[in-house]
C-alpha cells in the first residue's frame, strides 16, 4: 500500500491520534495535519490537542500524563518540555499505512494557530515506512509500506534539470550597514 504525493501539502499529512487507554477502553481519536520533517527527532503536539482527546475535557492536562521532561535543541537554543505518550496511525482509503504506534511526544504550550510552530511529526514515519523524494523539482514526499510500492511511486525524473530555488530578496543590503542589526 502506498500514499500518492500531496501536491498541496507536499510535506504535511494526516495521522490520527490517540492516548494510551491502560483499561483498553473507548479512546477519542483525533485527526490532526502534521508536518514531515526529517530533522525531527521527536514529535510535538500541542496542549489543545490532548485536551481534545479526553472526556470530559480538562481545564489542564492531567499532571499524571506526563511521563518526564526533556531537553530538546531548536533553532532558538535549548528549551525543556513536559514529555508525554501518544499512540498514532496513518490511514489511507480505508487502509492503514503505519498501524497504531505508541510515540513520546513533546507537549507545548496552547493551542496551533497561524503564529505558531507546526506539529511535527519526528521519526515515526522514518521508522515506521518507507519514504523517498524525487528529483523533480516538486518537493513531494513519497510514502509506501513495501519498497516496491515506493519504487512504483516514484516519477522518472531528468536530473540534468533539477534545481534548488533561491528565495526572494525582501530588503537589498545597503552599503555601510553591519550585516547584523
Amino acid at each position: 500500500m502506498s500514499l500518492p504525493p500531496d501536491a498541496v501539502n507536499m510535506h504535511y499529512k494526516k495521522f490520527t491520534l490517540r492516548l494510551p487507554s491502560p483499561d483498553g477502553g473507548t479512546q477519542i481519536t483525533s485527526t490532526l495535519n502534521m508536518m514531515e520533517d526529517s530533522g525531527a527527532s521527536i514529535a510535538t503536539l500541542y496542549e489543545d490537542d490532548i485536551k481534545n482527546m479526553m472526556y470530559p475535557r480538562p481545564h489542564d492536562i492531567p499532571v499524571e500524563m506526563v511521563i518526564g521532561r526533556s531537553i530538546v535543541t531548536t533553532s532558538n537554543g535549548q528549551i525543556n518540555q513536559p514529555l508525554i505518550k501518544v499512540e498514532i496511525c496513518l490511514p489511507h482509503e480505508g487502509e492503514v499505512l503505519i498501524p497504531w504506534t505508541p510515540i513520546q511526544a513533546l507537549l507545548v504550550e496552547g493551542r496551533l494557530t497561524s503564529r505558531s510552530a507546526d506539529r511535527l511529526l519526528g521519526p515515526v514515519l522514518r521508522r515506521m515506512a518507507y519514504t523517498a523524494t524525487a528529483p523533480d523539482n516538486r518537493d513531494r514526499i513519497y510514502i509506501a509500506n513495501s519498497r516496491n510500492d515506493l519504487l512504483d511511486l516514484l516519477p522518472e525524473a531528468d536530473i540534468s534539470k533539477a534545481f534548488v530555488p533561491e528565495i526572494p530578496i525582501d530588503y537589498p543590503q545597503e552599503p555601510g550597514h553591519p550585516v547584523f542589526y
